[in-house]
């Protein structure tokens, strides 16, 4: 059974209703109208009472600064927040945050202040590679993370339109690039979405270079620049393979290919939310396509007409990737005394639900008669 989140009132005003998760509407994600969400009668003055965010487990683990400066150098339009990594502070903090895997105790460490102490789960990893929250039913009201039925919906990139197009200067993207497919990959196993086995099919018809634990190249953490311009400089796709297919799950392996101009081969979400989060003709889904084989072939193809290639970069004309601030949009809502109150029955049914991943069938295009 999936958890339901309440909001109370339930008929709130349609300025905060524009600030919430709609279940009719899940391609919202409600960033733009956070990130422009001043309280009413909130202003920069020295005498705005400081909101307090406590994070559970030290700086080691968030690598976020103690105090106020972050939401000024983030530019934040509400900025009277800071950040405590004190547990004596956070017991009475206004906002406190557990990240998930990593920052969640097996229980709560101690009871919650009040209601109206903000209780929030945040993660980035997908539901098989996060922690049961069993423990802490009735316990958390606001949650961030990726998904967009999140209260503040934090995805590992957000591509914007631009008012209007952009007229660049003619840039041919296969200019030097002799190599085909590259991939960045270390976790080889604890893997649900049956990528290295579509890795491998993929590999018997086009060449790809593997970097990291899963292949015979390599590319160390702190020369992680350099390879990213190797790729830029050297190859034409890029393989940005998740390890698991769940709801909403694209990182930055997808905007790593558009960023250093090799075009993203995409496996992991949905078509439709690759097709919702990404510019039109950028990338290439694995889904549309009946094998490795067939990929394979029209990787081949595009490999051998530098017009067509040239095709999948229109969209650096159109639009480009953006900041989407999720601790300013937390900090502006704190301070919104008005702010519905918010709760989930049992936050770990919605986070693990039966519906938030599938686990790929590894050889699906095993049948395939060409």
């Amino acid at each position: 059974m999936e958890s339901s989140l309440h909001v109370y009132p339930q008929s709130v005003d349609s300025r905060y209703g524009k600030l919430l998760p709609d279940p009719a509407d899940p391609v919202n994600d409600r960033i733009y109208e956070q990130l422009h969400h001043v309280p009413i009668g909130y202003s920069n003055k020295s005498n705005i009472k400081i909101k307090t965010i406590y994070l559970h487990g030290g700086k080691n683990q968030w690598f976020i600064e103690e105090g106020r400066d972050f939401f000024f150098t983030t530019g934040c339009k509400v900025n009277h927040c800071s950040f405590t990594y004190n547990r004596q502070e956070g017991r009475t903090a206004d906002v406190v945050v557990f990240g998930n895997p990593y920052q969640l105790p097996f229980r709560p460490p101690w009871p919650r202040k009040s209601q109206k102490q903000i209780w929030m789960m945040s993660a980035l990893e997908t539901p098989p590679h996060t922690t049961s929250m069993r423990k802490y039913i009735g316990h958390f009201n606001w949650t961030m993370s990726y998904r967009t039925d999140s209260i503040i919906v934090s995805p590992y990139f957000k591509y914007e339109a631009f008012p209007e197009k952009k007229v660049l200067p003619y840039k041919n993207h296969a200019a030097g690039k002799k190599k085909k497919v590259a991939w960045f990959v270390t976790n080889c196993f604890n893997v649900e979405s049956g990528r290295m086995e579509y890795a491998k099919e993929l590999q018997k018809y086009i060449d790809i270079d593997i970097f990291g634990g899963c292949g015979t190249k390599r590319c160390r953490k702190s020369e992680w620049d350099k390879c990213r311009q190797m790729v830029q400089r050297d190859y034409k796709f890029y393989l940005a393979f998740e390890n698991s297919k769940c709801k909403d799950y694209l990182t930055e392996k997808v905007q790593t290919g558009l960023l250093y101009d090799a075009i993203p081969i995409v496996l992991g979400a949905a078509t439709w939310e690759y097709a919702n989060a990404l510019p039109a003709h950028s990338y290439i889904d694995v889904e549309d396509f009946k094998s490795p084989k067939h990929l394979a072939e029209y990787l081949q193809k595009l490999d051998e007409n530098d017009d067509l290639f040239n095709e999948y970069f229109r969209w650096k004309s159109y639009g480009t990737f953006v900041e989407t601030k999720p601790w300013c949009r937390v900090c502006s809502m704190v301070h919104d005394e008005s702010f519905p109150t918010i709760w989930y029955d049992n936050v770990d049914s919605w986070w693990h639900a039966k519906s938030a991943c599938i686990k790929k069938d590894t050889h699906w295009w095993y049948n395939v008669v060409d």
